[in-house]
């Protein structure tokens, strides 16, 4: 697995950076592919588990509403592995406790803290730039990810001739 980036050159207007680096300096920023459907997930989900991709759909369009529920009642939720969410909310200073009124509440937000698992597998990710994997490196003007040694999701390494592939399992339930 490797995130996919691009470099962008940008205009330093904050003075310690401008002083640091010039007037331009260069920074990554990942780039998302796209994004992938509710339906794609549960199948994904499935697919890893004895789960049907219905019963999964069922669990994943309900947990936005049950962890809302939970939430807003005050409970901090564990996703296990996944990791951790609770809610915090911001809110305007008064000289006491005494003047302080709800509507100096600006909102709530949800804070997710990743799990050590989750966040594992996130650090031993790579990266690959987005000119290998783009619209440049289709037409040939860069080296394609299977050259440079690198895959990604879009575009897997090819399989080994010689190795024996895993039976057709197109259409079979699982069960």
């Amino acid at each position: 697995m490797a995130f996919i980036y691009n470099v962008y050159e940008r205009d330093s207007r904050i003075p310690s950076v401008k002083e640091k680096y010039g007037e331009k300096y260069a920074t990554a920023q990942l780039k998302m592919i796209r994004q992938v459907t509710m339906r794609e997930l549960a199948e994904d989900i499935a697919d890893r588990t004895t789960l049907h991709r219905a019963d999964v759909m069922a669990c994943l369009e309900v947990l936005p509403k049950s962890l809302a529920h939970y939430l807003t009642n005050g409970f901090g939720v564990d996703l296990g592995s996944l990791g951790s969410m609770s809610a915090t909310c911001r809110s305007q200073a008064t000289p006491s406790a005494k003047t302080f009124t709800p509507d100096l509440i600006k909102g709530a937000r949800v804070r997710f803290n990743p799990g050590v698992e989750f966040k594992a597998a996130i650090s031993e990710a790579g990266f690959v730039r987005g000119e290998l994997v783009g619209p440049l490196a289709m037409r040939g003007k860069a080296a394609k990810p299977a050259e440079s040694g690198q895959s990604t999701p879009s575009q897997p390494k090819e399989k080994d001739p010689s190795q024996p592939s895993a039976p057709n399992t197109e259409g079979d339930p699982g069960y």
